[in-house]
């Protein structure tokens, strides 16, 4: 299991150049999820069971997906193991079965969010040095570093800000507790230095939506205030950036505005097929006004991305695997046998996760980034390990007086 936390703690070091690097055409975070894959089909050989991966709907909605991504990618040429669409798909397909497969335990899951927050600590290390490194070199400079891109940062750390509150405070420990709040402090520090505008509504949209569904709602409120009184103090924040923009970050606005609007274009185009997984970038000046700057880039919004490249059948999809996601997750906090488990304590932090990702992903195209579709797949492990818990003579009883409700209804 060692080797499954390892994972998810390499999983933030996107341009680390060790753990992003390449052996053989492969980098050595797709090296370690190869030994995971094996672990975990030893793992399940030994327990002497298939795990359960239609078991939910978010499951059903995200295999359909990776089948119409396949699809489209064959439509357009890509359908092979070179960079592109297709293999970051695969690479979640097999994350998706290692998960569902390994995390089988409250104490599995306890250390796999644990290595999350771990992970995020780490990666904000490395975006804090090259700050710290590098912030003179111009005015309101935003770091990246191992961490990559500072946008798709704040977006993988929406997680564990969600997280770190209710870790801390979950369990009499003190160990974990000043664990995750370390861990949050650094993590709130790397966002502010980054300077992500799309990071202070995620923020607002966390804290506010666990603060209205939590008992001790003061708590959320004061960690709020701690994350974003830094932001009014420096040069290049996220507040200062969404109130006081500069130069630059309007120019950055107009950009992304001229190619939201070709995007929405190609989806009034082409509303069912798309024009072709891949193919925005390519096609977004033919889809510009003639009025307009030529910008060729990513559409920088999750959503209009997808519509446009697959369609909105494809963009309905996607979005139906965080539905039914966020459903399965309300459905473990309110269950009364699930009352007081592990898993139904940590799901509000985990849907407030997705709330916040997903006002990130307004301002990104971020349909291939990892920690989402991680903590989508950590989910629908969570929804079976109560079931798991229970003796399986239990489980047993359990299923046969449901046969015997169905047959009599």
């Amino acid at each position: 299991m060692i080797i499954y936390y390892l994972l998810v703690f390499v999983i933030p070091l996107e341009h680390h150049p060790i753990w992003a690097g390449f052996i053989g055409g492969m980098t050595v975070i797709k090296y370690v999820g190869a030994v995971c894959f094996f672990y975990a089909m030893a793992h399940l050989a030994l327990k002497s069971r298939l795990p359960d991966l239609l078991g939910t709907w978010s499951a059903r909605w995200f295999l359909l997906y990776t089948l119409l991504v396949t699809l489209q990618c064959a439509r357009v040429g890509r359908l092979n193991f070179q960079p592109g669409p297709f293999l970051p798909t695969f690479s979640f397909v097999v994350f998706f079965i290692i998960t569902l497969s390994v995390v089988d335990s409250e104490q599995r899951l306890r250390w796999t969010l644990l290595a999350a927050m771990g992970a995020i600590a780490l990666a904000s290390l490395y975006t804090i040095r090259d700050w710290q490194k590098y912030h003179a070199l111009y005015a309101a400079y935003r770091p990246s570093g191992a961490a990559g891109d500072p946008n798709y940062f704040a977006l993988t750390a929406m997680f564990t800000i969600a997280l770190g509150p209710y870790l801390a405070f979950e369990r009499p420990s003190k160990l974990q507790k000043w664990y995750c709040l370390g861990c949050l402090a650094v993590t709130s520090i790397a966002v502010t230095l980054g300077a992500s505008r799309g990071a202070l509504p995620a923020m607002l949209s966390i804290f506010l939506m666990m603060a209205l569904r939590s008992k001790k709602r003061m708590r959320y409120l004061l960690v709020l205030a701690l994350f974003l009184a830094p932001s009014f103090f420096l040069d290049s924040s996220p507040a200062k950036r969404f109130f006081a923009p500069s130069e630059r970050d309007t120019a950055n606005t107009v950009t992304r505005t001229t190619v939201w609007r070709a995007g929405l274009r190609m989806v009034e185009q082409n509303p069912f097929m798309g024009v072709g997984i891949d193919n925005f970038s390519p096609l977004a000046t033919a889809y510009e006004d003639t009025n307009e700057e030529g910008v060729r880039s990513m559409a920088h919004n999750t959503y209009i991305q997808l519509g446009a490249e697959m369609g909105l059948p494809g963009l309905v999809i996607f979005l139906m695997i965080y539905v039914s996601a966020f459903q399965m997750l309300e459905r473990m906090r309110k269950r009364p046998r699930q009352a007081g488990t592990l898993t139904s304590r940590v799901a509000l932090a985990i849907e407030a996760g997705f709330v916040g990702a997903a006002v990130c992903a307004f301002f990104l195209s971020a349909e291939y980034e990892k920690f989402p579709w991680f903590f989508l797949f950590l989910a629908m492990a969570m929804y079976h390990l109560p079931r798991r818990r229970r003796p399986r003579k239990e489980r047993l009883m359990a299923d046969v007086a449901l046969v015997g409700a169905s047959v009599a209804n």
